[in-house]
């Protein structure tokens, strides 16, 4: 009798909802609202930049400017493909060419409606590809010498793959430019998507030095995946939704005073160990993510950066980025004695932008270069 009471009483709450217009039409509206919103970035045209040679020029380059000895064996531009074959030779700590895309009509890329890059792409004897988007320096007005700041990510190749989506949340200023401009690591910056000077793509850490590299690029373009736009929508509706609920029921429980309170009884979770074991179990199984960040784990974990970084101070005696980097360093010396994988793939492997990075940090945490604890360990 108590159960069918409660039920007849949620049944009038629901219907009596209905019967106000301001909740009908506040629902009605917030839904259409959000329909609008998705079918516009739904029906956004992907911004081809390959092929496109009516709005963009193709221009190649190599480490020449870095005092490499790569070298350009063929290079062309058509409508269908973007093909470089190259020799790469040591010169440089890591020999690259590529092909940097410009504007021709403005001085600018605006992409600011886009969330992820997509290449069709493949190479020969090419693990990897690095990808930058370049634009104007804004942020950092001591960095007078530079006037553009570059923001930058990896994507490996896997054979039997032609088609890459690259999420632009990936892109970031790398470690070897904040060193070269001296930026510090600390500094977040965001890059403003409607000012990008120039997009470069080319070859990164190529493990061996051989000759007949080849990159073919058939499309590129900027597109946009609604997938968490559309988990973000359904989350506002929900929240309106829920709201109306809540304030309808306050006034309708203050009018026919029916709702009895209710307890409930549970037993309260131990967050502390949860905690902390989360967030240390996140960085000890990410630290070969080269963009890896307090941030980063702060979001993924839930737990305050403050508290992340205190933890790591009294429990470990150092800071976050030390605390990673010894971590990369203590894999590092695994691979040094147990792999013959050479310098650049170990460096990236655990989570080095570069080798010089890796290089430096290896000698500041262990006293020695990396060479000659290969050498000792043999």
């Amino acid at each position: 009798m108590h159960k069918k009471k409660h039920n007849i009483i949620e049944w009038k709450l629901i219907r009596n909802f209905f019967h106000f217009r301001f909740n009908v039409w506040t629902s009605v509206s917030s839904i259409l609202v959000l329909i609008f919103i998705y079918i516009y970035y739904l029906n956004l045209p992907d911004l081809i930049i390959f092929p496109n040679r009516n709005d963009f020029n193709y221009e190649f380059y190599t480490d020449s400017a870095n005092g490499g000895n790569s070298i350009i064996t063929y290079k062309n531009v058509s409508d269908s493909a973007i093909d470089l074959h190259f020799d790469l030779n040591e010169g440089f700590l890591s020999p690259y060419v590529g092909v940097s895309i410009v504007p021709k009509n403005s001085n600018i890329i605006d992409i600011s409606n886009y969330n992820q890059i997509h290449i069709d792409i493949k190479g020969q004897l090419i693990n990897n590809i690095g990808i930058s988007f370049y634009i104007p320096n804004q942020f950092i007005k001591e960095a007078s010498n530079n006037p553009e700041l570059c923001f930058h990510t990896n994507l490996e190749i896997l054979q039997g793959q032609n088609h890459y989506f690259k999420n632009l949340e990936k892109f970031k200023i790398p470690d070897w430019w904040r060193d070269l401009f001296f930026i510090a690591g600390s500094e977040k910056i965001k890059p403003d998507l409607k000012l990008v000077n120039r997009l470069n793509i080319g070859s990164a850490y190529t493990p061996t030095l051989e000759s007949v590299y080849s990159i073919q690029i058939k499309a590129i373009s900027f597109e946009r995946n609604n997938t968490q736009l559309t988990i973000l929508l359904l989350t506002m509706e929900s929240i309106v939704m829920l709201l109306l609920i809540i304030i309808h029921y306050w006034k309708w429980k203050r009018k026919n005073s029916l709702a009895p309170a209710i307890t409930i009884e549970y037993k309260a979770v131990d967050i502390e160990t949860q905690q902390l074991s989360g967030f240390l179990n996140y960085i000890n199984s990410s630290f070969h993510e080269c963009d890896l960040t307090l941030e980063q784990v702060s979001k993924q974990t839930g737990i305050n950066q403050r508290r992340i970084a205190n933890y790591i101070q009294q429990t470990f005696g150092c800071n976050f980025k030390t605390y990673v980097n010894q971590i990369r360093i203590n894999e590092s010396k695994r691979l040094l004695k147990d792999s013959k994988l050479n310098m650049g793939e170990i460096a990236f492997k655990v989570g080095f932008g570069t080798q010089s990075h890796f290089n430096r940090v290896f000698k500041s945490l262990e006293g020695i270069n990396p060479s000659v604890f290969r050498g000792d360990n043999k």
